[in-house]
């Protein structure tokens, strides 16, 4: 993918990298990544009977 090191810049490896278990923040927007850099989510798709855990927001900037 050609974009990936525009997408997942040092500053979001960084936060992804630095993350500890223990220190994740969970809302009901989904589990935040650093200072929300990275959010994760369950996104209920139709035929599914349980969410597919995926990447809803980078925040590279």
């Amino acid at each position: 993918m050609k974009a990936y090191p525009m997408i997942f810049n040092p500053r979001v490896k960084a936060a992804i990298d630095a993350q500890r278990f223990e220190d994740v923040f969970v809302s009901y927007r989904g589990i935040m990544i650093g200072n929300g850099e990275v959010w994760i989510s369950g996104i209920s798709e139709r035929g599914r009977s349980k969410p597919t855990i995926k990447i809803i927001s980078i925040n590279n900037q």
